[in-house]
């Protein structure tokens, strides 16, 4: 990832014909932000922030970063305020959390902007279109209706850029509400064709993660087991009528499975 930055970091300043002093100083805020996106990646992996696991890995952030940059760096030789910023957050989001998203997002917009010598405008509307992609982003995993939110943003990336355009040089440019059209019809189609099936992804590791955590083979049940095979067969029955009962009323059978076996263990631990 970070390799990835500085290169187009890099690609982006020689093409815009910056001094060699400034391009050092754009690479070593690109360094500033890793030493901290570090720190985040790392914390929220800590606290099972990404996809519930403790172990997970950051591949999926990774591609997620990929296939941002690949978006964004041809994207910043676009006229101003077309810049295609608002997928970034989206897909971070997507591959990762909307924490993680909010700061990838806002350091593209930021970085980009630097470079390229952008009004405070354009800024703020790149670094507006990123917290509503999150909020967005974030909405969407956890509702069905989703012909809304694609809606939504479909009318963000048509009536956003006019308006910060208009608020830079008081005129109306209407080639951008049509640009925007263009944008938001595209990020639609990804989020009809490719959204449900990268969370859906990122929603697998959670359930492996609950499938491992009562399997015969995990430490802490082999302690159990080892402590006492009848509260570990008594953990194991709870565990099953747990998963049953919760696919009779349309809940996560998985979650209750795990929680009806680890609340024996959760006594065991109170009554010791």
């Amino acid at each position: 990832m970070l390799l990835v930055t500085l290169g187009a970091t890099t690609i982006i300043a020689v093409l815009k014909n910056r001094y060699v002093d400034e391009i050092f100083i754009y690479l070593l805020i690109d360094l500033l932000f890793f030493a901290l996106l570090l720190f985040v990646l790392e914390r929220n992996r800590m606290h099972k922030i990404i996809s519930g696991n403790k172990e997970t890995s950051f591949q999926k952030i990774l591609l997620g970063y990929l296939i941002s940059w690949a978006i964004v760096l041809p994207g910043a030789f676009l006229p101003e305020f077309l810049k295609p910023m608002l997928i970034v957050p989206i897909l971070m989001a997507a591959f990762g959390n909307q924490g993680i998203a909010m700061c990838i997002g806002i350091f593209c917009n930021s970085i980009v902007c630097l470079i390229l010598g952008s009004s405070v405008q354009e800024l703020i509307l790149y670094c507006l279109m990123t917290l509503f992609g999150c909020m967005l982003a974030g909405a969407m995993e956890s509702s069905k209706k989703q012909s809304w939110y694609q809606l939504i943003i479909l009318c963000l990336s048509t009536i956003l850029p006019p308006i910060f355009y208009y608020l830079t040089y008081y005129e109306v440019k209407m080639s951008l509400f049509i640009y925007g059209v263009i944008e938001g019809a595209l990020i639609v189609i990804f989020l009809i064709m490719s959204y449900p099936k990268i969370v859906a992804v990122k929603e697998a590791e959670i359930v492996d993660t609950l499938e491992d955590i009562i399997d015969e083979a995990y430490p802490l049940n082999r302690d159990l087991y080892k402590f006492s095979k009848a509260d570990y067969k008594h953990a194991k029955r709870v565990s099953r009528v747990s998963a049953k009962c919760a696919k009779l009323v349309n809940a996560d059978d998985k979650l209750c499975a795990a929680a009806g076996f680890y609340y024996r263990i959760g006594i065991l631990e109170v009554g010791s």
